[in-house]
């Protein structure tokens, strides 16, 4: 929850170009109309949804900076649904709750001079000791920033992408 009075420091950072990475449920705040403007996406109390479990991550954007090279993969995460989206958010990963509900996971948000990052999965600390779910996160980060998106990822957590754990498998296994 960012209050009013702390919004206009918000506000002057992102002005200046600063990026903003949202991870799980840092998207929860008390106000999800004001917050999607800045996100792209918020969760608002009593009317989203999640569902914990085994989670499956579907790629979209295949060319993006952040998702270039990845492969599907399942983990044991959480999913966000009916969340509120802006329509400029560019999707770039999704989950179901069922056959008929799709639900936006990973996104970017382009506004003004700045750039947002959402990743709703996290609730898992075992999710963060994923290579590869590690590598989204730090592309995520350094895309944020305006800078190479493989700034911050090393060599073991780049490999993971293609063949990830809970993925495809390898064609040498």
């Amino acid at each position: 929850t960012i209050k009013p009075d702390q919004r206009a420091y918000l506000d002057t950072f992102l002005k200046r170009g600063g990026g903003i990475v949202v991870i799980h449920d840092a998207v929860c705040g008390t106000d999800p109309q004001w917050f999607k403007t800045i996100v792209g996406g918020a969760w608002e109390h009593r009317h989203s949804k999640w569902q914990e479990g085994e989670v499956g991550i579907y790629y979209l954007e295949k060319e993006h900076p952040i998702t270039r090279g990845v492969s599907n993969f399942e983990f044991k995460d959480e999913i966000y649904y009916d969340l509120h989206l802006m329509p400029e958010a560019r999707i770039l990963a999704s989950s179901f709750h069922s056959v008929f509900n799709i639900a936006p996971q990973m996104w970017v948000y382009e506004k003004g001079n700045y750039r947002a990052f959402v990743c709703l999965q996290g609730h898992e600390y075992a999710s963060f000791n994923l290579p590869h779910f590690r590598a989204l996160l730090l592309r995520g980060i350094a895309w944020a920033g305006k800078r190479d998106a493989d700034l911050l990822v090393n060599k073991e957590e780049l490999a993971s992408l293609t063949y990830p754990e809970g993925g495809p498998t390898a064609p040498e296994k």
